[in-house]
């Protein structure tokens, strides 16, 4: 008896692939990138066959992943590579019914003094091992949508997380100091800050900048007595695509229609629980108008000096600029939470031409 070959495909010999469902991923060597392929079994036809699920983003990923790992409960896989060692690349999907409604690639970057060893999930928590000047560290992080840590008054946003309780701060010399043996690293790269989870005299969710002397992480003022969350900040970013007007087609999909001249107004952005997020146009040629959304709202209770709030509503934001080579960025540096459902525009569109 003989094998009968149904598909061949080339693969990325090194990362082994990951199978999630009925699907299975595997990683594909271009050149100086690297492309991820979705094996299935197609039903209609009775065959096997494979896609590109970076078709959109050639050059993203880069050559050298080692290691692919999924949660499958969580709709995520996530890649590492040789060549952007202190990166991780996600890939979050959505199938509704046989329609995949969601195919999204973005990249979790822990800084440049960080190496990724390995990363492979256990439920909805993803553990990574990673190598940085002072040692190599087990680190585990939640995936799941929500996730809020305990006795944590929100979602806080930062990385390297450690919990501390009152015993692990002391106040000297106008600072409190936090212990470096309840911190279990050296804070010296990046910025830090120390959030309140619940104190009784200050406010809960209270944001502190951690300052790092070569020897002890401190925070200016008497904030002891209480429990806290430590943590080093990041930056969340989000570019939107080019707004162009789209038409219906015959064959009941759509087109970008390039023919005419469209001038935006304004984009406006649907959020929910969020406490604090930035926006920064940039019209072609032009310098960069930032936009901020502090969660503030005059007349309430949230404006009151170190009260948090979080939020759902609308932000707008203008843009009076040509929608070609203007940029549209969102960004969140803050431990406060940010979700965005959704983005609208408005602006004129004007069209001379027609294609016949």
């Amino acid at each position: 008896m003989g094998i009968k070959v149904a598909t061949e495909f080339p693969a990325n010999v090194v990362a082994k692939p990951v199978g999630i469902g009925k699907n299975i991923y595997f990683a594909v060597d271009k050149g100086d990138w690297s492309a991820f392929r979705e094996y299935f079994a197609d039903l209609n036809n009775i065959t096997n066959d494979s896609l590109d699920v970076t078709s959109h983003l050639p050059k993203y990923i880069p050559s050298g992943v080692f290691k692919i790992a999924a949660a499958p409960n969580e709709d995520i896989l996530v890649a590492i590579s040789s060549k952007e060692p202190g990166s991780i690349f996600v890939y979050k999907y959505f199938w509704a019914n046989n329609d995949k409604l969601q195919s999204s690639w973005s990249k979790w970057t822990l800084g440049s003094d960080s190496t990724i060893l390995n990363v492979d999930f256990i439920g909805s928590d993803m553990y990574l091992v990673v190598n940085r000047a002072d040692g190599a560290y087990l680190e585990k992080m939640t995936v799941s949508l929500g996730d809020i840590g305990a006795g944590e008054p929100y979602t806080v946003h930062l990385d390297r997380k450690v919990q501390l309780a009152a015993g692990n701060v002391d106040f000297s010399g106008g600072y409190t100091v936090i212990s470096q043996t309840a911190l279990g690293y050296t804070p010296s790269t990046g910025s830090y800050q120390l959030i309140i989870k619940s104190h009784p005299t200050l406010k809960a969710g209270e944001i502190y900048d951690v300052i790092w002397d070569g020897t002890n992480a401190k925070v200016a003022g008497n904030v002891t007595g209480g429990t806290y969350t430590f943590g080093r900040k990041y930056a969340f970013k989000y570019q939107l695509s080019t707004i162009v007007v789209r038409q219906n087609t015959s064959t009941g999909g759509q087109k970008s229609d390039t023919e005419g001249r469209l001038q935006l107004r304004k984009t406006s952005f649907n959020y929910s629980d969020s406490g604090y997020f930035q926006v920064f146009v940039t019209p072609s040629g032009r310098e960069t108008y930032s936009y901020t959304f502090s969660g503030k709202v005059l007349g309430q209770d949230s404006s009151l000096i170190g009260r948090y709030s979080i939020a759902s509503g609308r932000f707008l934001v203008p843009v009076v600029s040509r929608n070609i080579g203007t940029t549209i960025i969102l960004q969140n540096d803050s431990p406060l939470p940010s979700t965005f459902l959704s983005a609208d525009w408005e602006g004129f569109y004007t069209k001379r031409s027609q294609a016949i």
